[in-house]
């Protein structure tokens, strides 16, 4: 356990005053997730029961490899054990790794070199090398609590699967039936139609996400579609194939309070998205794709459902 604690709590939490005042309030939001990390470390770590495997898949850049060590520190001490945790890196990017990431080979971790496909190259390749297995991607810059991946695998509905995530929006059309602009939805959704399959919901990637086999149309492999489509944005793209493959969304857990490391936001493609990016991408989508099947008979679903009907 104090190996993980060490790992995970920022260098500059240790550092003289001046510094730990910088940090004051990323360590107020973080002091109550780490004790809770420590009462869950005590419980036996498990297996997690599917019937494939099991592969946590992330991926990283040389900005952000001086916090990386946090984040691998917290995929590796799950309540429930992963087959595997694979960082993928593109070509050469291997070489400039810490010591501190190296070092964590010992503990389970797989550094595997891979094209670099941007923002996707946290799941693509995991689907290429592993079509038969449970996949749950994360980003490489946050916080995952230690039972983070427990609630995702204990949702997991066999009967009917879809993808899983912690933290979700919700789609709007604009009245001439379009996706309305990424400002006018419903952001990071908690109400109990997020908690059933729909088909209006869209996994916000930082909080992770799992996806069952065959649950992403073929085309999710098509990097020159992607690259003409929905380059900087990796969730629009596998939600947009998990619908066009029949896959249903859903929320699980409550609400996911997600922390960056200090220091680690210094580039970052969610500003860029913001400003214009998302909806660039949606219309791009769109237009190749055309919309999703069930848009627009989610709402009126929804109030079915909500009244029992």
């Amino acid at each position: 356990m104090g190996q993980l604690l060490k790992a995970i709590i920022p260098a500059p939490l240790h550092a003289p005053a001046g510094r730990v005042r910088a940090r004051l309030r990323f360590a107020g939001s973080f002091a109550p997730l780490w004790l809770r990390d420590r009462a869950l470390a005590r419980r036996p770590r498990r297996r997690h029961g599917l019937p494939t495997p099991l592969i946590v898949s992330l991926t990283s850049h040389a900005l952000r490899f001086a916090s990386l060590h946090r984040t691998l520190a917290c995929l590796l001490g799950q309540t429930v054990r992963p087959d595997r945790v694979v960082l993928w890196l593109g070509p050469g990017a291997a070489a400039r790794l810490p010591r501190r990431v190296r070092t964590l080979a010992a503990r389970g971790l797989e550094i595997r070199e891979s094209e670099d496909f941007g923002p996707h190259t946290k799941l693509l390749p995991a689907l290429a090398a592993f079509p038969e297995a449970f996949l749950v991607n994360a980003d490489d810059d946050v916080y995952y609590p230690g039972d983070w991946l427990e609630t995702l695998v204990g949702a997991h509905d066999g009967a009917a699967p879809a993808v899983l995530c912690h933290r979700a929006q919700r789609l709007r059309l604009a009245p001439g039936g379009a996706v309305a602009p990424f400002s006018d939805w419903e952001h990071d959704v908690q109400d109990m139609a997020a908690r059933r399959p729909s088909v209006d919901l869209l996994p916000t990637g930082v909080g992770g996400t799992l996806y069952p086999p065959a649950s992403l149309h073929p085309d999710v492999l098509d990097t020159g579609l992607i690259r003409q489509l929905s380059p900087a944005n990796d969730d629009f793209w596998f939600w947009w194939q998990a619908r066009r493959a029949g896959t249903r969304h859903r929320k699980v857990g409550g609400r996911f309070f997600y922390l960056d490391w200090p220091g680690s936001q210094a580039v970052a493609l969610h500003p860029h998205n913001l400003a214009g990016g998302y909806d660039g991408h949606i219309r791009a989508l769109t237009a190749h794709y055309g919309l999703p099947p069930g848009l627009a008979e989610a709402p009126a679903s929804r109030a079915r459902a909500d009244r029992g009907g």
